[in-house]
């Protein structure tokens, strides 16, 4: 079986951008983990659901990245833990020209208080049993998270 091969012409009109750093939270109380809805109008995956979280900024170490987005996008305190798992994922953007590659790291963290989780740079957030999972439309490189999650709950 031969692997088909893009022309020249057809290899430049795509154009790859990153590798882009994401710190993801995997929060889990009670037996139940915390997931948000990207806004309608995100530049990736709009609607989507995933483990919240957001870039890495020039100079900033993931677990502050992760600490910080959760603090600004959903009004929550954490403890960021152990590492959980990194995802390589690369989207397709809407136009087709374009592609995004994600390298995304989620740790395990904690709840400081037990106070409500507010979507304030989300569209929605939402706390799940393990079971629930495949009800939602979650982002593509979040799939692999969600999976391992699955495994070590059960």
């Amino acid at each position: 079986m031969s692997i088909p091969s893009l022309s020249r012409d057809e290899s430049a009109t795509i154009k790859i951008s990153g590798p882009l750093l994401v710190g993801a939270a995997v929060i889990i109380d009670g037996g139940r983990c915390l997931i948000s809805q990207r806004l309608a109008h995100a530049k990736i995956g709009a609607g989507k659901w995933e483990f919240p979280g957001g870039k890495v900024e020039p100079g900033e170490d993931p677990r502050q990245t992760v600490e910080r987005e959760i603090s600004e996008e959903l009004g929550l305190e954490i403890e960021v833990g152990e590492l959980f798992d990194v995802v390589s994922h690369v989207y397709q953007e809407a136009s087709q020209e374009a592609q995004t590659h994600v390298v995304l790291i989620a740790y395990f963290c904690r709840l400081r208080s037990k106070t409500a989780a507010k979507a304030i740079g989300v569209a929605e957030v939402k706390w799940i049993t393990s079971e629930e999972f495949s009800l939602f439309d979650f982002a593509a490189a979040d799939q692999p998270l969600i999976e391992e999650l699955v495994k070590r709950l059960r």
